[in-house]
């Protein structure tokens, strides 16, 4: 809405007839004040001018502005997804919160329902993201104590290398950082070493075992201890 010049013209007219109220002006006096009253005039016009521009500047910007709904099925779009994606997943994870608070047993089957939710690309947006990867993952970890169940275990796969041996590969800060972990990965991949752990070849794919670090000491005191055949 744009601000009229009616409202600087009532503005003048009131101050006019206060001044005037006051007592009998002289002609210069009359003349005087006029001319202040014109310079007053001009002045809140030139503002008023400029208000209507600011006013008609941000119509403008508020016409190129996306609506809410159009800013969430770009959003949607960016992961392969529309607004009935979305519906249909958050019931899935609604659900699935239902049978975690309640414990619903197995647990296993629980914990792979939880991984494929997580996996999936809206479990990014904000609606699910502190539930899928903070809420509900803290619910599993107490109810796997309350089971004394051992957390999953990650282990990793590794590729042997021209040079290599298990202690070096044992050494290294990926793995256990300490070479005298050795007969872990040993034990874990005997079905392509063999029964001389110091005899490995390039291009043999190892498993990596997923230790504690209470795990690492105890095989490490055995891998210190081994002595090689004759």
């Amino acid at each position: 809405m744009k601000f009229s010049m009616k409202m600087v013209a009532l503005a003048i007219v009131v101050l006019s007839a206060s001044m005037f109220a006051q007592r009998n002006l002289s002609c210069d006096e009359y003349k005087t004040k006029m001319d202040s009253l014109r310079a007053v005039e001009m002045n809140l016009s030139s503002q008023v001018d400029q208000l209507n521009k600011d006013v008609a500047n941000l119509q403008k910007q508020a016409d190129g502005i996306q609506s809410y709904e159009d800013c969430l099925d770009d959003l949607y779009k960016s992961l392969d997804a529309n607004a009935s994606d979305v519906s249909v997943f958050a019931m899935k994870v609604n659900e699935l919160k239902g049978k975690i608070e309640r414990r619903e047993e197995p647990f296993s089957a629980r914990e792979a329902e939880l991984a494929e939710l997580q996996r999936n690309k809206l479990s990014a947006l904000p609606e699910f993201y502190n539930t899928l990867h903070v809420y509900l993952p803290d619910l599993m970890n107490k109810w796997r104590a309350d089971m004394n169940v051992a957390p999953p275990k990650n282990d990793k796969e590794y590729t042997v290398v021209k040079g290599d041996c298990l202690w070096c590969i044992a050494a290294r800060d990926e793995w256990y950082g300490k070479g005298a972990a050795w007969p872990a990965i040993w034990r874990a991949n005997q079905e392509v070493i063999g029964n001389n752990p110091d005899l490995i070849f390039p291009n043999q794919v190892y498993t990596i075992p997923d230790l504690t670090a209470d795990e690492i000491n105890q095989v490490s005191k055995m891998g210190r201890n081994y002595k090689p055949a004759p």
